[in-house]
């Protein structure tokens, strides 16, 4: 791929045990392919790129203070009777897709938590 299109930007909202909202974690790289999302000392959870076949130069870059927001309701956890939505964390990403295309399919998992996937298509 000698051009790239624009850079997909995304969020993923991140909870743990007892929907408990994540806001203090980094991503520990082990391979292109693979991270381990950590808090603190302790890795809670993983983020894996099935990326196509060959390809190199993918990468997600998340925002330097990790995840540092709360986003107040996530619908997707459910509501609290008489409270409404509960609260989880926010990662914000910035996905790059390396130099070959196809499709890209990012899975962002939480230990006991939640698990998000997407995708992203390069041409």
């Amino acid at each position: 791929m000698s051009e790239r299109g624009p850079t997909p930007r995304g969020a993923a909202p991140l909870w743990g045990d007892n929907a408990e909202p994540l806001t203090d974690i980094q991503l520990a790289w082990k391979n292109p392919g693979h991270a381990l999302i950590k808090r603190g000392h302790r890795t809670i959870g993983h983020v894996y790129i099935d990326a196509p076949k060959g390809a190199s130069g993918y990468s997600i870059a998340v925002n330097p203070l990790g995840c540092g927001t709360v986003i107040a309701g996530a619908p997707v956890i459910g509501a609290t009777d008489g409270i409404g939505p509960q609260p989880a964390g926010r990662l914000d990403m910035v996905f790059v897709a390396g130099d070959t295309p196809g499709e890209y399919r990012t899975t962002i998992s939480v230990n006991n938590g939640n698990a998000v996937q997407f995708f992203v298509t390069a041409e």
